[in-house]
């Protein structure tokens, strides 16, 4: 016989836990050799030989049932073959499955007929497809299988982080105690046990007053028993189930992307026996809830994803754009923290330390700014649990127990902070202590009575999108804040802080190569200061420096964000004005910079007043390449300030 000893419910193989439900029957079969190398101690119950002269023989030595062979070549093609047969004038459900070497055959008899549960089965397809809610789904499954199973008691658990679970909805007979928005410790299913529901979805246990069978065994070492039917339970969950008030259990789970979930669980006051036929058109209902709820999650989590990458692809942009990125960046931090559901987000770049969200100019950031400089540096880490650190220091804990840690470089770094998330817990039955060893052993839990405890120091937990993006904008930043620097610098005019010639030309050739794909219209404006000349030779070059400072806010606060401004050089001012629809579109601009820049500079140095000459050609009416439109945009300009100056000119031929 296999090994019966049974050791620690929450270290213990269950899959070869070595005996089974004693309602059926089960026989293994060497598929090399086609003998009988292991039967439950019960076969006898349903074959007239024996258990002794099953064991060891060809399975073709005895008329098991007429369709025997057939199962037996299909089970070993195939994963799982289901059918039902007459054994001994008995009608009985028969399952095999095999794990490459053996074919595991387990039968018991029927109880149910199964023509409704199929012709349920296209209803219930088409109903959940409209539920766009995993939870709202998950329910509308419950339901059914209340219906289907008709047990006192059956609960949606839903797994929560940590892998404890809530009791999201129930469905009870009259007088029996339910436990709907109650938790359930983590230990009520430990790991092992997930494990098998991640691939074994369905568990019925008929009666746990009922006595186990054996299993007999020859020439293997063990049988693993993950996808049995029978397969008995640990006796710690029979008296588990027991404490709660159940004879009879079926649990079903809910599967996301291959993980736990949920479970649908059921418990029965008295004995119930649950039909072969209805556990797997339960199960059948699962996979394809399952599978919906998968579907519904990734939809929900790409659409998450999109947005962040939305909120980056425009922070990186503005960066790009900027004539300062650490500026830039700066700015955009409360942007970030929005697009990462954060409350607050800190920005540690050389020896600037700036924050945003909650914690802008709280008294406790120094606190939170040492702490972080202290950590490993370098590497992406997170908690939705506060660090202890930090649940010493007095009033960082309420901003500081969820942290996302963005590593820019060696010494910078950005965080993204969440609020603690102080919450009422409800329990079915008072916890296990957390400072209990690792290696204890489980034992059934005797009370269920609602206990209830505040928990603290926690926050929402961070998604994998936004690990994910996190870590793609520490890379980005990492790599591009002092090249961008470097190039902004030598793309933008040191002075202004406009763009300069050099960037102006390249942003009026990429703007030609778009109009090649998309015809649009647009103006290239070129600008001179008139009288600038005498402000630096009355007011010094000092004011003349001032005078062109303010003069290039003026230009660009008139213009669009979309539009370009650059400084050329000495007293002389560009602009790509983009989307030209009509002329007077050129008009209005135009007339408004002569008007503003007509205006009186109020200098350190003294007052002053110029005007401003303006020369525009348009493209494609005046030219289609880039040095043409800035030669005609020039030409025009001079014609201007020929004329009388402080005018504007579109050019013609």
């Amino acid at each position: 016989m296999l090994n019966s000893i049974i050791d620690n419910c929450k270290t213990a193989k269950l899959y070869d836990i070595g005996r089974i439900q004693g309602y059926g029957v089960l026989i293994a079969v060497d598929v090399a050799s086609g003998n009988i190398v292991a039967c439950s101690e019960n076969a006898g119950d349903f074959y007239a030989p024996g258990v002794d002269q099953l064991l060891g023989r060809p399975y073709t030595d005895f008329h098991l049932f007429d369709e025997m062979a057939m199962l037996m070549s299909a089970a070993h093609k195939a994963y799982h073959q289901f059918l039902i047969a007459r054994i001994n004038n008995r009608q009985c459900h028969i399952s095999a499955h095999s794990n490459g070497t053996l074919v595991i055959i387990e039968m018991e008899p029927a109880t149910c007929a199964s023509e409704k549960l199929s012709s349920d089965r296209i209803g219930f397809m088409h109903d959940i497809a409209l539920i766009d809610d995993p939870e709202e789904a998950s329910k509308f499954l419950m339901e059914r299988i209340a219906e289907v199973v008709g047990f006192d008691r059956v609960m949606l658990y839903k797994f929560l982080p940590g892998w404890h679970g809530l009791v999201l909805a129930e469905k009870l007979n009259p007088g029996v105690q339910g436990f709907l928005n109650l938790h359930f410790p983590a230990s009520d299913v430990p790991e092992n046990a997930r494990r098998l529901y991640t691939r074994n979805l369905q568990r019925y246990i008929a009666d746990t007053a009922d006595t186990t069978s054996g299993i007999l065994i020859q020439d293997i070492p063990s049988l693993d028993l993950t996808y049995s039917q029978l397969r008995a339970v640990h006796p710690v969950h029979i008296e588990y189930l027991k404490n709660i008030g159940a004879r009879s259990s079926f649990s079903i789970s809910i599967l996301c992307a291959g993980s736990l979930w949920g479970m649908i669980a059921c418990h029965h006051l008295t004995q119930k026996q649950l039909d072969f036929s209805q556990r797997f058109y339960c199960e059948e209902l699962s996979r394809m809830t399952s599978l919906h709820i998968s579907g519904l999650i990734v939809m929900s989590t790409e659409k998450h994803r999109f947005e962040i990458e939305l909120a980056l692809a425009k922070v990186k942009s503005d960066i790009e754009k900027s004539a300062d990125a650490d500026a830039s960046l700066k700015k955009n931090l409360a942007h970030l923290m929005t697009a990462f559901n954060a409350d607050s987000i800190v920005l540690k770049r050389g020896q600037d330390f700036s924050a945003s969200g909650a914690l802008a100019n709280s008294p406790v950031l120094s606190t939170l700014q040492t702490w972080l400089e202290s950590r490993e540096k370098g590497q992406l880490w997170q908690t939705n649990v506060v660090p202890g650190a930090i649940a010493q220091a007095s009033g960082l804990q309420a901003f500081c127990s969820g942290i996302l840690y963005v590593p820019l470089g060696d010494d910078d770094f950005l965080a993204l902070l969440r609020n603690e998330t102080v919450v009422n817990q409800q329990w079915a039955g008072k916890p296990p202590t957390s400072d209990l060893p690792a290696s204890s052993a489980l034992t059934p839990r005797a009370s269920f009575e609602t206990w209830a405890r505040d928990t603290a120091g926690t926050a929402v937990e961070w998604a994998e999108a936004e690990t994910r993006s996190a870590a793609e904008l520490g890379r980005y930043l990492s790599f591009n804040l002092d090249r961008i620097e470097l190039e902004q610098l030598a793309m933008h005019d040191s002075l202004t802080g406009l763009i300069n010639r050099r960037r102006f030309e390249l942003d009026l050739q990429h703007i030609l190569n778009v109009a090649q794909a998309k015809p649009i219209r647009f103006a290239v404006y070129m600008l001179d200061l008139d009288r600038f000349k005498h402000v630096n030779d009355t007011l010094g070059h000092h004011a003349g420096d001032e005078l062109l400072t303010q003069a290039g806010n003026r230009i660009k606060g008139l213009l669009r964000e979309q539009d370009t401004v650059a400084r050329l050089g000495g007293d002389e001012f560009a602009i790509i004005q983009y989307n030209i629809s009509k002329k007077n579109d050129i008009k209005l601009v135009a007339d408004r910079i002569i008007e503003e820049l007509g205006q009186t500079f109020f200098l350190q140095a003294g007052n002053a007043n110029v005007g401003v000459s303006i020369g525009i050609a348009v493209y494609p009416d005046h030219a289609v390449s880039a040095e043409a439109l800035m030669a005609h945009a020039d030409e025009a300009l001079y014609r201007v300030k020929n004329g009388g100056r402080n005018a504007w000119m579109l050019w013609s031929a």
